[in-house]
């Protein structure tokens, strides 16, 4: 019995009842509740799996990903409920994840379970394209002013994970947050007179830059697409993790390290 709790949490049974199955279908009734609420914005204070479960049914996932959504003490999690023109059912935006008091990026643990790899996914600073076009993703642009100060601010942010290797996205703006992350981070442990920098390896991978064919992208754009194209854009995104998880096993090494995805915002 336990080793199904642990290993298969939403086929376990006990009495007659499957916890999580039940955890999912409150949560989901529980949504009724929430947004029938008059306020427009509802803050929502409870344990850590319920919150899960909220997180999960409002973003169409299943039992089987309990436990894969962290939830920390103190965090905070956003979804923003965006109203159709047409009506019916709002688009859905998680648009923050366990979002702490503590670093983000803070390594060792994930849900009580003990880690030695990591890997961060960090979207490119700003570019005008997105000044021209108003859209989050739109063709392949150098950074602006603000993109440059966004970097800097994820680079300070970066400070205290020693980051060994940083993958990028061919793309202008992901190449441009990409070096300026590796600079920041191969400067950091030499502030003596006597030391010597830290190499940071930096790569490019094609297959991160195949999502970039896409239209431009505006709330809920996932939802009105047919079905050929989400299709098409799944697959794509596949053969992107793909080939980031084959260039991570050329590292055979044991020892702990952290890697960086620098993509576009799709």
């Amino acid at each position: 019995m336990g080793t199904c709790w642990m290993l298969d949490a939403a086929n376990f049974i006990i009495d007659g009842h499957y916890p999580v199955r039940e955890l999912w279908e409150r949560a989901r009734n529980c949504w009724t509740k929430i947004l029938a609420h008059d306020s427009r914005s509802v803050l929502v204070v409870a344990h850590n799996a319920v919150n899960q479960a909220l997180v999960a049914t409002a973003i169409g996932l299943g039992v089987e990903y309990f436990r894969c959504l962290l939830q920390s003490n103190c965090g905070l999690s956003v979804l923003d409920f965006i109203p159709r023109p047409e009506g019916g059912s709002p688009d859905i935006c998680l648009d923050r994840l366990n979002q702490t008091p503590g670093s983000p990026v803070a390594g060792g643990k994930s849900g009580g379970r003990d880690t030695n790899k990591l890997i961060i996914l960090v979207c490119n600073g700003s570019t005008q394209g997105n000044t021209e076009n108003g859209f989050p993703f739109a063709g392949d642009h150098p950074m602006n002013m603000l993109g440059v100060i966004q970097s800097q601010k994820s680079a300070e942010l970066l400070l205290d994970l020693k980051v060994s290797s940083i993958i990028s996205s061919p793309n202008k703006g992901c190449f441009e947050t990409a070096m300026t992350i590796s600079k920041v981070q191969e400067a950091a442990d030499c502030l003596g007179a006597d030391c010597v920098p830290r190499y940071v390896e930096l790569k490019q991978i094609g297959s991160l830059d195949d999502l970039s064919n896409f239209p431009p992208i505006q709330p809920g754009w996932l939802n009105r697409i047919d079905d050929g194209l989400r299709i098409t854009l799944w697959d794509q995104s596949g053969k992107a993790w793909q080939s980031l998880l084959d260039e991570i096993s050329m590292n055979r090494a044991k020892e702990s390290w952290s890697r960086l995805l620098i993509q576009q915002s799709t």
